[in-house]
């Protein structure tokens, strides 16, 4: 392998939806050395856009990011060359703050874009409209139906460091998806100590762990308005589910993800 100026044993595609390529096809066909790996991100409704499935084929482990996409990559691959390999989060950027502030609006933040369930988050706020002392914080670089209403506040062009000051100013995290594999912003919100309210469905469910988060079936807006009152009317809970959220970040920390994927390539590199 002197074209990659050296021995390469394993070639990881860390975005197999957009960059696996023909490499692993040529892997196999010429009986390299080496063992390719590939990271799949998308629900299983939409990995057939993304993906080659002759070149999944040719891989020597598919990871994946929720068990919700092993039964698609089950028709193109036996099953132990499939592992869901859950994602990992920067926890010590991604902290609670260090003194709690008082405030005096309860302020529910909704982070990121992509298959975010804007009509539900709409109607759910609006069963707070007019309601004083709650605040709903959006960041966002897209449209999102919200716009125009009294109780939202949308942040635009945000900083990392901005974005972290979000997290630890606010006291839950809203985020009804229509769907999902792993979700940063649902990982940052853990790290940062937050409450969560989110969609119940089973990635959801493998990232947030026990008794961080209430998990709404369907992102039925009444359901969810009940969760927001629950957490904001029982301050114990609240810090509670805080505690949790943390201990859950830190086990998928990325210290923590970094040493399981060793073991991994270890494991094939044999």
């Amino acid at each position: 392998m002197d074209a990659f100026g050296g021995r390469l044993d394993i070639a990881h595609y860390l975005d197999g939806e957009h960059s696996l390529g023909f490499f692993p096809r040529l892997v196999k066909a010429r009986q390299l050395p080496v063992r390719t790996v590939g990271t799949f991100h998308q629900p299983p409704e939409m990995l057939g856009r993304f993906v080659h499935l002759k070149t999944i084929a040719a891989l020597d482990l598919v990871l994946v990011m929720s068990p919700t996409q092993e039964a698609f990559f089950r028709d193109w691959l036996p099953a132990e060359r499939i592992r869901t390999f859950l994602h990992g989060v920067e926890t010590d950027f991604f902290r609670p703050p260090d003194v709690a502030a008082r405030r005096q609006a309860f302020r529910c933040l909704t982070v990121g874009h992509w298959l975010r369930d804007w009509a539900a988050i709409g109607e759910t706020v609006d069963r707070f409209r007019g309601q004083r002392g709650m605040e709903f914080h959006v960041v966002t670089h897209r449209a999102t139906g919200l716009e125009g209403r009294s109780n939202v506040v949308t942040h635009r062009n945000v900083s990392d460091d901005d974005l972290l000051r979000l997290y630890q100013s606010c006291d839950l995290l809203l985020l009804p998806l229509k769907n999902a594999t792993a979700n940063n912003s649902l990982l940052e919100g853990l790290s940062c100590g937050l409450p969560i309210v989110s969609t119940d469905i089973p990635s959801v469910r493998a990232y947030a762990g026990e008794g961080a988060a209430t998990l709404v079936a369907g992102n039925v807006p009444d359901a969810l308005a009940e969760a927001i009152v629950a957490i904001r009317d029982d301050q114990e809970r609240r810090a509670e589910m805080g505690r949790r959220a943390r201990a859950r970040a830190e086990e998928l920390s990325w210290p923590r993800r970094t040493a399981a994927l060793v073991e991994i390539y270890d494991e094939l590199a044999g």
